[in-house]
Parts: structure tokens; sequence; C-alpha cells
């Protein structure tokens, strides 16, 4: 694969998956596992997801990239357990250190979106921007939260499909939202 850099450590925020596949090959690799099995021991017993498993998109390709299956009630039994931290065994630090921003985006912690209270940069081109050869996304720097209406606590992910989980710690809230925004 051709990775190279677009801007220097803590220069520029740029929205990737590349880093995360190559992550996954590379975790793959030293465990022996595949993602599925080093989800299931990790992940998904411990926060009681009895229905999900990590599935290559073209099972005659290994090359091809693994997706999340889930269901509603698995992906907010994993909000609950980001939420308290006890599945982990590390209670109180998860939940900080996954909602840390960074300095050249804030709104985007470790693998979540900070919601409320942060001006953002979000995936994305604005209309006519050039991409990047070779990447997808971008970033829009907006003056505002991602989802004003979301306490400032709050955060979260969205998925392929447009699935998304919200946790609001302060009101001791998870929300799992399944398939994708009317398209007026």
């Amino acid at each position: 694969d051709d990775f190279h850099a677009i801007h220097s450590p803590g220069q520029g925020w740029y929205y990737c998956n590349n880093g995360y596949h190559l992550l996954r090959r590379v975790l793959e690799g030293a465990d022996g596992r595949s993602t599925d099995a080093m989800f299931r021991a990790r992940i998904f017993e411990p926060c009681g997801m009895t229905t999900s498993s990590f599935v290559r998109r073209d099972p005659d390709d290994p090359s091809s990239l693994p997706g999340l299956i889930s269901t509603g009630r698995d992906i907010a039994r994993f909000g609950q357990a980001l939420l308290t931290s006890k599945p982990f065994g590390i209670e109180g630090e998860l939940l900080s250190n996954l909602r840390q921003g960074t300095a050249s985006n804030p709104s985007y912690g470790h693998l979540v979106w900070r919601y409320g209270g942060h001006a953002a940069i979000v995936p994305g081109r604005r209309s006519g921007q050039e991409p990047i050869p070779g990447r997808v996304f971008g970033g829009i720097k907006l003056d505002r939260p991602i989802a004003a209406a979301i306490p400032a606590d709050g955060f979260g992910g969205t998925g392929l499909g447009e699935q998304r989980l919200t946790i609001v710690p302060s009101r001791r809230l998870v929300i799992v939202r399944l398939g994708r925004f009317a398209n007026p």
C-alpha cells in the first residue's frame, strides 16, 4: 500500500480509514488471530455482545476489509460498557481517554467524535474542493459543535450506513440509531 504523510505530526488533520486497516493487519499478524477472534475475546464477550462479529466483505478475497455486523441491542451494550468501563477492567480511565481531543482536531478523540461544545473539523469536502489522490475524506472546518443540541460531554461514532452510537455521560444516556437519514 502507498501510505504517505500529508502533514507533519500534529500539524493537520485528515480523516482516512487506511491507518485502521493497516493497524488491523499488524494486530492480526502479531496476535495470530483474526479480527473477529480478537474482538470476540476482548470486546464482544466482556460486553455481552452475543450477536456481533467481524466478517470479510468478500469471503473469497483474503485482502478484502472486514466489516462489523451487529444489532441495535449489541451496540447499546457496547455503549453501556464505554459509559461504565467496567467490562474492560479500567473503570473511569477508558471514557476520559477516548474523549481526549487532539491539537489538530479538538472534535475528534481516540476513535470517537466529541459532539458538543467544540468547533469541529469533520470528514468531507466542500463543493469544488479537489480530493487528495488516494484519499476518500478530507476535513471541513466548522465554527460550531458537530451537534449543538447534544450536551458538551456527548461523544460517539458513525458506521458505514450512518448507524450511530451516541453517549452522554452527564445524563447516563446511550442512544443507538440504525438506518440512514431521510434524504429530502
